[in-house]
């Protein structure tokens, strides 16, 4: 009894340590990262380098003064922005400055996990006195996703879609994606409430709405369009959950059914989003 309870215990721990495997962490110890392959890039930020080592995946460390502080493996990394050509000059605007606001400046290494066309992700690092990895955001299938000013303040705020909804009722190609923006905390990027809250629309271009809605191709498989939850999307991530409910209501024909079940599932699919507190507090709920 005694050896089968100790074959049990051993067993118990060996699932467990085989389970926090897949929990999408993939940071190395820095003193056991091994390159992957030969480096293919290099660049130097003050006492800071970063080297990507690549062969048939990728590879990254990070060392300050010579001595390894991060390193990290998966598909492709790059410095900067995963896209060579990005619009917004991520490359040049991003590292080794100020984008949080916190007075130091950062690294930012983006990755893509190697999918059709997800995942994408966004390390973000302090390299100032103390080295920090402050956060890594999860941009999913936003290749779009990117730095960028958008208010007044000097630091910069991240843009992506919540991609909750991908697949949901539809393809990929048809499914929406409402954007969001992210700003520092002075901790981590959390949902910028300011940015997001638009005004509402009026009475006249809420019926507007509803009425192509309603209207729209899809209805004819007495299924809901895409464009319906769509719009809904736009105004929840504005600040407007109300019309969107409203905007349900009005765009539905009446001869087709399933309405209540239709606004269970979207609800129960919105709570899914890794924003929903945040969306919710957007709402004043």
């Amino acid at each position: 009894m005694n050896k089968l309870f100790s074959y049990l215990i051993l067993l118990t721990l060996i699932v467990i340590t085989l389970s926090g495997c897949h929990t999408g962490q993939k940071e190395i110890e820095p003193d056991l990262f091994e390159p992957m392959g030969k480096a293919r890039e290099e660049q130097i930020f003050g006492e800071y380098s970063i080297k990507i080592y690549e062969i048939n995946d990728s590879s990254f460390e990070i060392l300050k003064n010579g001595v390894r502080v991060y390193s990290d493996f998966g598909h492709r990394f790059e410095i900067g922005s995963i896209y060579e050509n990005d619009e917004t000059g991520n490359n040049a605007s991003v590292n080794g400055n100020d984008i949080t606001g916190d007075g130091y400046p950062n690294l930012i290494v983006s990755e893509w996990t190697g999918g059709v066309h997800c995942c994408f992700l966004f390390h973000i690092f302090e390299i100032g006195p103390d080295f920090q990895h402050i956060q890594t955001i999860n941009a999913a299938h936003g290749d779009l996703s990117d730095f960028e000013n958008m208010d007044d303040d000097p630091d910069l705020e991240f843009f992506m879609a919540d991609w909750t909804f991908a697949y949901w009722r539809v393809s990929f190609s048809a499914s929406p994606a409402p954007e969001v923006i992210l700003k520092y905390n002075g901790k981590k990027y959390e949902l910028a409430n300011d940015l997001m809250r638009a005004p509402g629309l009026s009475r006249q271009d809420l019926d507007q709405l509803a009425s192509e809605v309603k209207s729209w191709f899809g209805w004819q498989d007495d299924q809901p369009p895409s464009i319906l939850w769509a719009e809904m999307l736009n105004l929840i991530y504005t600040g407007n959950m109300a019309q969107a409910w409203d905007l349900l209501d009005l765009s539905w024909p009446a001869k087709i059914e399933g309405k209540e079940q239709f606004l269970k599932d979207f609800r129960l699919q919105l709570k899914k989003s890794p924003f929903w507190k945040s969306i919710l507090k957007l709402n004043n709920r």
